[in-house]
Protein backbone atom coordinates (compact mmCIF):
# COMPACT_ATOMS: atom_id res chain seq x y z
CA UNK A 1 0.00 0.00 0.00
CA UNK A 2 1.11 3.52 -0.67
CA UNK A 3 0.83 5.50 2.52
CA UNK A 4 1.50 9.21 2.33
CA UNK A 5 2.03 11.46 5.26
CA UNK A 6 0.49 14.85 5.85
CA UNK A 7 3.90 16.43 5.23
CA UNK A 8 3.91 14.96 1.72
CA UNK A 9 0.43 16.37 1.07
CA UNK A 10 1.39 19.79 2.42
CA UNK A 11 3.76 20.41 -0.47
CA UNK A 12 1.14 19.65 -3.13
CA UNK A 13 -1.68 21.99 -4.10
CA UNK A 14 -5.08 20.64 -4.95
CA UNK A 15 -7.03 21.69 -8.03
CA UNK A 16 -9.65 23.22 -5.82
CA UNK A 17 -7.72 25.40 -3.43
CA UNK A 18 -8.70 28.84 -2.18
CA UNK A 19 -7.40 30.49 -5.37
CA UNK A 20 -9.27 28.16 -7.71
CA UNK A 21 -12.67 27.90 -6.00
CA UNK A 22 -13.97 31.43 -6.65
CA UNK A 23 -13.07 31.56 -10.37
CA UNK A 24 -14.59 28.10 -10.88
CA UNK A 25 -17.77 29.21 -9.13
CA UNK A 26 -18.01 32.34 -11.29
CA UNK A 27 -17.35 30.29 -14.44
CA UNK A 28 -20.13 27.89 -13.54
CA UNK A 29 -22.60 30.78 -13.86
CA UNK A 30 -20.92 32.23 -16.97
CA UNK A 31 -21.27 28.83 -18.66
CA UNK A 32 -25.06 29.16 -18.43
CA UNK A 33 -24.94 31.51 -21.44
CA UNK A 34 -26.32 29.89 -24.61
CA UNK A 35 -23.03 30.16 -26.53
CA UNK A 36 -21.28 28.15 -23.80
CA UNK A 37 -24.01 25.68 -22.85
CA UNK A 38 -24.63 24.56 -26.44
CA UNK A 39 -21.08 23.13 -26.58
CA UNK A 40 -22.12 20.43 -24.11
CA UNK A 41 -25.30 18.77 -25.43
CA UNK A 42 -26.14 16.93 -22.19
CA UNK A 43 -25.94 20.09 -20.10
CA UNK A 44 -27.87 21.97 -22.81
CA UNK A 45 -30.76 19.49 -22.50
CA UNK A 46 -30.77 19.77 -18.70
CA UNK A 47 -30.62 23.59 -18.94
CA UNK A 48 -33.53 23.53 -21.43
CA UNK A 49 -35.46 21.28 -19.04
CA UNK A 50 -34.80 23.80 -16.27
CA UNK A 51 -36.25 26.60 -18.38
CA UNK A 52 -39.25 24.51 -19.45
CA UNK A 53 -40.13 23.52 -15.89
CA UNK A 54 -39.77 27.12 -14.72
CA UNK A 55 -42.10 28.34 -17.47
CA UNK A 56 -44.57 25.50 -16.82
CA UNK A 57 -44.63 26.37 -13.12
CA UNK A 58 -45.09 30.08 -13.78
CA UNK A 59 -47.88 29.33 -16.28
CA UNK A 60 -49.70 27.21 -13.70
CA UNK A 61 -49.32 23.93 -15.56
CA UNK A 62 -47.60 22.35 -12.54
CA UNK A 63 -48.20 22.54 -8.83
CA UNK A 64 -45.92 25.28 -7.47
CA UNK A 65 -44.18 23.14 -4.85
CA UNK A 66 -43.39 20.33 -7.26
CA UNK A 67 -42.58 22.59 -10.20
CA UNK A 68 -40.14 24.78 -8.28
CA UNK A 69 -38.53 21.76 -6.63
CA UNK A 70 -37.83 20.17 -10.01
CA UNK A 71 -36.62 23.51 -11.41
CA UNK A 72 -34.20 24.04 -8.53
CA UNK A 73 -32.88 20.48 -8.71
CA UNK A 74 -32.25 20.82 -12.44
CA UNK A 75 -30.58 24.21 -11.95
CA UNK A 76 -28.29 22.81 -9.25
CA UNK A 77 -27.43 19.92 -11.57
CA UNK A 78 -26.44 22.29 -14.38
CA UNK A 79 -24.43 24.51 -12.04
CA UNK A 80 -22.62 21.52 -10.53
CA UNK A 81 -21.77 20.17 -13.98
CA UNK A 82 -20.49 23.57 -15.07
CA UNK A 83 -18.51 23.89 -11.83
CA UNK A 84 -16.89 20.50 -12.35
CA UNK A 85 -15.99 21.45 -15.91
CA UNK A 86 -14.53 24.78 -14.73
CA UNK A 87 -12.41 23.00 -12.11
CA UNK A 88 -11.14 20.57 -14.74
CA UNK A 89 -10.08 23.43 -16.98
Amino acid sequence: MNHTTSKEHAGRRSRLDERGFAPALVNSFIKLAPQHIIKNPVMAVVWLGTLVTAVATLAGWAQPGFGWAVTVILLITVLFGNFAEAVAE
